[in-house]
């Protein structure tokens, strides 16, 4: 596994089979981003700031510090974390506030859903408060 331990002790990690020879890893200085490549592949695992007041910060950080951790060649990319963001409405109860950012990277990357081609439409909560609900992790 690699882990790491960022400002104000912000951590992503991930974890791997045991024998696999990582090629090349990175993190970002706040552990809020861990990426590693091994046989062609690029994992990165990504956790955003949280809460309604924080959304500007995430859009940022989807467009500024995400694109660096993918300028290397890769044959095949896979994104996980806590997005702490939504891509549609079926993904949250109450207000419907959509990320841009991360759909316009989406689209860009031409990334897939693992949940949604599993499971096409099916609604499922990742987070829940009170009587709010939201989806904010994605593989």
């Amino acid at each position: 596994y690699v882990v790491n331990v960022g400002e104000n002790n912000r951590e992503t990690a991930i974890i791997y089979r045991y024998g696999i020879k990582i090629e090349k890893y990175e993190y970002h200085p706040n552990g809020r981003i861990i990426a590693i490549q091994a046989d062609g592949i690029l994992l990165i695992n990504i956790y955003l700031h949280s809460g309604t007041n924080n959304k500007q910060e995430r859009e940022k950080f989807i467009s500024t510090e995400l694109p660096f951790f993918l300028r290397h060649n890769y044959n095949k990319l896979i994104i996980g974390g806590d997005w702490n963001c939504v891509l549609n409405a079926k993904d949250q109860t109450g207000i419907y506030n959509p990320s841009p950012a991360l759909e316009n990277m989406r689209k860009e990357l031409q990334l897939a859903d693992t949940w949604e081609l599993l499971h096409g439409n099916k609604v499922t909560y990742t987070f829940t408060r009170g009587s709010s609900a939201s989806r904010l992790d994605r593989f």
